[in-house]
Parts: structure tokens; sequence; C-alpha cells
């Protein structure tokens, strides 16, 4: 989850492309077929499942009293995981499943590395929908957005290999330092590519400090109020993480635009959206925004209240309770849903793609500059971004799994 995707599809192109030493062995052609997509998409959506059963799980592997119970009752391992653990686990694995057959059925940055992208052989509906909007048939790439959201079709993923995932990073990091190490740092001094990494750094000071303070607000609203509608806003704030991120850019884009009411208004006002830096960051704000809350309301949602009322009889303030009480209690879920965050705009690429035009030195994220430089065949280029989205990437899980968590 943490890596970006046109990262993970360079990686796969590397391993699995014609003249590599695993097709070589086993001779396979993977790269330009269904199958490269498939594996993709197994690989960047099976994450989401096993992050939603893990804390669950962790709970119950802590509390083994009812497991025990009913071993002591003579039932056997089917029995105890298909009546004691799996009533547990099914919301988060139902949870999990729908967000992953969202990603999968999204996917943009790796799939558009990885395939040949032809009609009627490995060209997916997301990437049609791109090629539509290059070609300024916004009739069509709706109505392709509306066919999708009707005939979603479900790839179901059998097995999930070690070597999807360290394989492929490792023949990237030979292909990387391969190139040398004095010519890799050399590029780090272009400006094109130093204007993509000032904007990625600018997003991520911006995005991640006002999601971490309005997310906080907004789970503990949510949380701790009854009022009409909130069901309702529950519903709205899970919409980025079911919605594909083309489709998203897509919307942004015609709600932007100039020939829409609303970006025609704006732009009268001196205010322009689309093809912007204020595009892309309304943009990653709205992708990233519900994984700060999603990560804290269900922790919230089970913390006694006593507590908090026994704080106020001590005589405690609000700010006291939310930080002595309340706070202990989600320091771990939030400082995770922050990583994530930050993860996500580092490696977001389908819906800038579209909201910002691609336009180099101008609205270039480091994913859309390595998308750039590997089009155009500028292998040190293209293997230095590499390194930095990886080096970042294994900061980001570093310091979500060691440091707080």
């Amino acid at each position: 989850m943490a890596l970006p995707t046109s990262l993970a599809g360079l990686a796969f192109y590397k391993t699995y492309q014609a003249d590599s030493i695993f097709s070589k062995i086993f001779k396979l052609q993977l790269i330009y077929s269904p199958n490269a997509i498939i594996m993709v998409m197994i690989f960047v959506s099976l994450p989401f499942i096993i992050r939603n059963l893990q804390p669950i799980l962790l709970e119950l592997d802590s509390n083994k009293e009812i497991q025990e119970s009913a071993i002591c009752l003579g039932a056997n391992s089917w029995q105890i995981f298909l009546f004691v653990i799996f009533p547990y686990i099914k919301p988060s694995l139902i949870t999990g499943s729908v967000l992953s057959f969202a990603r999968s059925i999204g996917e943009f940055g790796s799939i558009i590395i990885i395939s040949s992208n032809l009609p009627y052989k490995d060209l997916v509906v997301s990437v049609l929908i791109a090629q539509k909007l290059e070609q300024y048939d916004y009739q069509s790439a709706t109505v392709i957005d509306l066919a999708m959201i009707k005939y979603l079709i479900l790839i179901l993923s059998l097995t999930y290999l070690n070597f999807f995932i360290f394989l492929p990073l490792f023949t990237l990091l030979s292909d990387i330092l391969a190139s040398g190490i004095l010519p890799l740092f050399r590029t780090y001094f272009d400006y094109n590519l130093f204007h993509a990494f000032s904007l990625t750094f600018s997003l991520i000071c911006i995005v991640v400090p006002f999601n971490s303070l309005v997310g906080l607000w907004m789970a503990w609203t949510l949380t701790h109020q009854k009022f009409w509608g909130r069901e309702i806003l529950l519903f709205v704030l899970d919409i980025p993480l079911t919605l594909s991120p083309i489709l998203i850019g897509l919307m942004m884009t015609l709600l932007y635009s100039k020939y829409s009411y609303l970006g025609s208004f704006l732009l009268n006002l001196g205010i322009k959206i689309t093809y912007n830096s204020l595009g892309i960051l309304l943009t990653t704000q709205f992708i990233t925004f519900p994984l700060i809350p999603r990560q804290i309301i269900p922790i919230l949602s089970k913390i006694d209240q006593q507590e908090e009322e026994a704080a106020k009889t001590l005589g405690a303030n609000s700010w006291q309770i939310f930080w002595l009480v309340i706070f202990p209690y989600i320091k771990r879920s939030f400082l995770s849903g922050a990583v994530l965050t930050n993860a996500r705009v580092i490696g977001e690429f389908g819906a800038l793609l579209m909201i910002s035009g691609n336009i180099i030195a101008k609205t270039q994220t480091l994913t859309l500059f390595l998308e750039q430089a590997y089009k155009e065949y500028q292998n040190y280029i293209s293997n230095a971004v590499s390194l930095l989205l990886f080096l970042l990437s294994i900061f980001l899980l570093f310091f979500q799994r060691y440091l707080f968590l």
C-alpha cells in the first residue's frame, strides 16, 4: 500500500520483460499480456484485506479464552474458525474485500506500464478512459465511467506468491545499481526532477497536517455526537476510497474546467484549478481525507465514556480529557492513518494525471515525472526517481512499524 503503483509497475516490467533472467529461465512472456495485469491487480489489492483483518486477528490472539473454551467442549479447528473466529472477522473481511475490489478495478499507474494497452488484448477500462480524455472525447469517457460502475468485473486471486513482492523489487534495485552510482546521483540535480520533488513535498506539508487535524475532529464528532445525517456523512466519507482514482480525476477536471459553471466562475475571479498546482492539491486532499478518520473511528467508538466522565468529575477540561484520556487509545491508529496519507500523497498517479495535465516543471509530481521519464527511455532518470520513491516507501513503513507502532 505504501509503494507507489507506477514504481510497482516499473519493477514488474523490469522483472518479467522478455529479456529478463526470470523470463529466460521459465520461458514465460508475461509483460504486455492479461496475465501481467492480473499479477499487478493482486499485488495492489490484497494488502487491503490483510490490513483490515490484522487488528481483529491480533485482538483475538491476545484473548484466547473463547477458543480454549471451545476446545474444551470438543470443537475441532474448523468449528472453532467457523463459529468463533469468523463472526469476529466477517465485517473486516467484507470491508477489505470491497476495498480490494474497488482498488483492482480502478488501478491505473502500474497497468499503463506493464500492458500494451491495445484494444481486444489487454486494454483495461481505466486506461481506456485516459485515452479518451487525451483525445478530448469527454462524452465517451463519461459513458465508459458509467459502464464501468454498472459492469464491474471481479478478478479472483487464487494465490499470492512471495516473488510477487521481493523478486520485482530485487530486480529493480539491481537494475538501478547497474546504472552506476555517480550517474545516478547526478540526475538528482536535474531541475525538472527537483521541481517534481518540491511539488510532492509541498503536497505532503499541506495535506497531511490538514487531514490530521480535520480528520481527527470529524472522527470525534461522528463518534461522540448523534445528529441527523450522521450515517449519510459516514457513507460520503468512504466515497474517495471506493472510487477509481482515474474517475476522481475525471470528475475534478469536469467540475473545475473552464467549460463548467463553477470553473468559469472561479476563472473570472482569477482562480485556476485545472492544470494547476491548486487542482493537484484539492484532488489529493479529496482522495486521502478518509484515511485518518477511518483508522480512528473504530477505536473511538469502543472507548468507555465512563473514563471521560471520571476525568470531568476530577476537574479536567476538554483539552486535558482528550490529550490524557482519549489520545493514548487512538495514538497508534492516528499515526497509522497519517503514514498511510503520506504514502498515498507520494504515490497518487491516476487522478493527478487527469487534473494536472502532466506539464513538465509545473504540475508534475514524482510519480508523474517517473512515468514521463520511462516513456522517453531516460533510464538514468527513471532509475533515480525509482530509488527515491523506494527509499521514501521503506522509510514510511519503518516509521509506522518500529518508531511509533
